[in-house]
């Protein structure tokens, strides 16, 4: 039976902290970190750490003989313990993952990972990701007890490649829940309160939101721009000055994103291309609805609540045509919010861990039956 759960993690882990923080209540859990640091775009963007102090941090940084501890690390944790790792790719802790955990038969594997990206890449260079994944499929899907994917095109991308279909799972990253006292459901319909929270640069999709802007139909809008960093950084605060419905607002801490989008009608997460997209969940968390694309792998949630609405990733008129909708006709904005309350229950720490902790118990035959994911 498992009592021990241990993470092997590049980082500090701010985008799974959700289900290691309720994981940490039932069992003795481990973050084995390569670095104490957040990774320094997210650390701009006002990530913070959360309060995770029933888990043990080991830091590798710290450590001199780094090879002869993962050694004995290993050793010390075959037996009553289920290892995570987060993608098998690169250098750093997935070294050591490569040369000493999945070399181990006697230690339990999951991985969790995004699909693998192929943004902005050629079509020789997506053959070539997807021939590196697939082999990589072939080598280690035996050694990966289950692989909890970012939502649904997460698991098709996997699917496509050669890892044990029955062994993925759709998963997502969560921070740590903020209780939120839901504002009024009102909607002024006179000033519609929209807002962009992300980097600045064209693969979140920032680009074409202003540029769509520009061309809507009425102006009873306003857009409020949280964030930093990206090639686009000069072009969005360019157009902040220059247009009156559109505020930058700079950088919110993390710990206060969830209390600050709840006073918002929409959010809105432009993106050609997101692993996951944490704003997604953090909006509905919140209790607002939210427009995103479907190249975007948080878009299960709004598909799931149908609080929102997806639209074609880098379709100007598909963009628009949603924005001009909930301009024309802000009651729209009132059901999405009642629907995003509606769902919070089923994206909570709570559902997620308890939905991690069953599949842990289905591969390790203490269940029998699947679980089945609850907030598709």
């Amino acid at each position: 039976m498992v009592r021990n759960i241990v993470f092997w993690l590049s980082k500090y882990p701010r985008s799974i902290a959700g289900t290691i923080k309720y994981l940490s209540l039932r069992y003795n859990v481990t973050c084995l970190c390569y670095d104490k640091s957040i990774f320094e775009n997210r650390e701009k963007m006002g990530w913070e750490y959360d309060n995770l102090d029933k888990v043990n941090f080991i830091y590798m940084s710290s450590v001199s003989n780094k090879n002869d501890f993962v050694i004995e690390f290993v050793k010390q944790h075959e037996v009553d313990t289920f290892h995570f790792v987060m993608g098998i790719r690169g250098g750093g802790i997935n070294t050591f993952v490569r040369k000493y955990l999945l070399r181990n038969k006697r230690c339990k594997v999951g991985m969790i990972a995004e699909r693998p990206t192929m943004y902005n890449m050629s079509f020789v260079q997506k053959m070539l990701s997807f021939l590196c994944y697939s082999l990589l499929g072939i080598y280690y899907s035996s050694r990966i007890k289950c692989l909890l994917a970012m939502g649904t095109l997460g698991v098709r991308a996997y699917s496509s490649m050669f890892w044990d279909h029955g062994n993925i799972y759709p998963y997502l990253y969560h921070k740590v829940s903020n209780d939120v006292k839901f504002p009024s459901l009102e909607v002024d319909f006179s000033r519609i309160r929209m807002l962009y929270v992300g980097q600045f640069n064209k693969r979140k999709g920032i680009d074409l939101l202003l540029d769509v802007l520009d061309k809507v139909d009425n102006g009873n809008w306003q857009l409020d721009i949280v964030g930093a960093t990206g090639d686009l950084e000069k072009v969005v605060l360019e157009k902040s000055l220059k247009n009156a419905n559109i505020n930058y607002l700079g950088v919110w801490k993390s710990s206060e994103v969830s209390s600050l989008i709840s006073s918002y009608d929409v959010c809105i997460v432009p993106s050609r291309y997101d692993g996951w997209g944490m704003v997604v969940m953090e909006a509905l968390e919140a209790g607002i609805g939210v427009i995103t694309t479907d190249t975007t792998g948080s878009k299960d949630l709004v598909i799931g609540s149908q609080a929102g609405e997806v639209v074609a990733a880098s379709d100007f008129d598909a963009l628009s045509k949603v924005i001009n909708k909930i301009l024309k006709d802000p009651s729209v904005l009132v059901e999405w919010k009642q629907k995003a309350r509606q769902y919070k229950l089923k994206i909570s720490d709570d559902t997620i861990g308890t939905y991690v902790e069953k599949v842990i118990g289905f591969v390790e035959n203490e269940i029998r039956i699947k679980p089945s994911c609850p907030w598709l």
